[in-house]
């Protein structure tokens, strides 16, 4: 019962919907990896989907080397870069909802 409930507490709050940006972050640099912890496979789907749809709006797309010092910083630094682009791409299309799993 701890193990469930350590498992289920790192899923990803539910709060508030997350920008893309925060589920770009979590997604790479939380640790346990979520993947590897959360037993919501909805939770786990929806941020996958998420990011992966962030790539598209990398045009130069991106590298990035877990052993870096400045791992999380770059994370940072290309979520932003996608999250400004696909919500450029949102904005042309008269989308206007940003977070959360409505960006899919």
């Amino acid at each position: 019962p701890e193990q469930n409930a350590a498992k289920t507490s790192s899923c990803g709050s539910k709060a508030s919907p997350k920008t893309p940006q925060a589920i770009w972050f979590e997604w790479y640099v939380k640790t346990p990896k979520l993947w590897e912890v959360c037993e919501s496979r909805q939770t786990k789907s929806t941020y996958k989907q998420i990011t992966n749809y962030m790539k598209l709006f990398l045009p130069n797309g991106f590298a990035l080397d877990p052993t870096s010092e400045t791992y999380s910083d770059d994370v940072m630094c290309i979520g932003q870069e996608a999250e400004t682009n696909l919500y450029k791409f949102f904005e042309d299309h008269g989308v206007t909802r940003k977070h959360g799993s409505s960006v899919l």
